[in-house]
């Protein structure tokens, strides 16, 4: 049996108004948003993609360049 169906779901009380999708904490909520207003506050500056967390933004600047910063 895969690990995911051993634990417990976990509590997702905070709902998106926009859509059926709910999180587990007001940071991802806010997050998810982007995807409704196109609103990406972190951009790549080679190809003008638009992530909503930096640490993603990272992980994609290493596709790249081919090294962290």
């Amino acid at each position: 049996m895969p690990i995911k169906k051993l634990l417990a779901p976990a509590e997702k009380p905070h709902k998106c108004s926009l859509c059926s999708k709910s999180f587990p904490t007001p940071g991802d909520l806010k997050s998810h948003t982007y995807v409704h207003n196109g609103s990406w506050p972190f951009k790549c500056h080679i190809c003008s993609r638009g992530f909503s967390k930096q640490t993603n933004l990272k992980n994609h600047l290493f596709l790249h360049t081919g090294k962290y910063n």
